[in-house]
This record gives C-alpha cells, structure tokens and sequence, in this order.
C-alpha cells in the first residue's frame, strides 16, 4: 500500500478553532458552512456577553469550548490550543 492510498483510506483528523468575541449572531452562517465530518470544533471564547456559546452549541452540539484566559490575547489562546490538537506537530 502507498503511503497515498493510505491518507486516502484514513485521512488525518482535522480541527476547526474558531476564535468568538460576542459573535452569536454571526454563527449560524460560520458553523453551516462546517462539514459534518470534522473531527473537532473549538470555539475561543473572549468571554462574549452574548449568546455566542449558547448559539454555537444548539447549532452544533459537538462544539468543544474554551474561554479565552484574562488578560491575554486570542492569538496566545489558539497557539495554546493548537499545540495538543491531533494533527498538530506537537499533538
């Protein structure tokens, strides 16, 4: 077997990490466009005062969510989350 017919038969889990700042509004278009065979969807939340999290879940269920720590930014937030996902490098 090729190492080609192999990422064929088995392709490599894919995640989707979707940084949220008070975006319940905006997810229903973002998450329809999302593939049902995804292996994960993170949403980074900025500690959104709006519904963003409700929102996401009742439109998929299977979101996994992560709140934004204080006092850093959302690119420190996803760097750390990248690091332990399945098809990453260092996961």
């Amino acid at each position: 077997m090729t190492v080609q017919a192999d990422a064929a038969e088995h392709p490599p889990p894919i995640s989707v990490v979707i940084p949220a700042l008070n975006e319940a509004r905006n997810l229903p278009h973002v998450l329809a466009q999302m593939p049902n065979w995804l292996h994960e969807i993170i949403l980074v939340d900025g500690h959104s005062v709006d519904d963003t999290v409700a929102a996401a879940r009742a439109l998929r269920p299977d979101v996994h969510k992560e709140v934004e720590l204080p006092g850093t930014e959302k690119f420190k937030a996803l760097a750390v989350k990248q690091d332990g996902c399945p098809g990453s490098d260092n996961g």
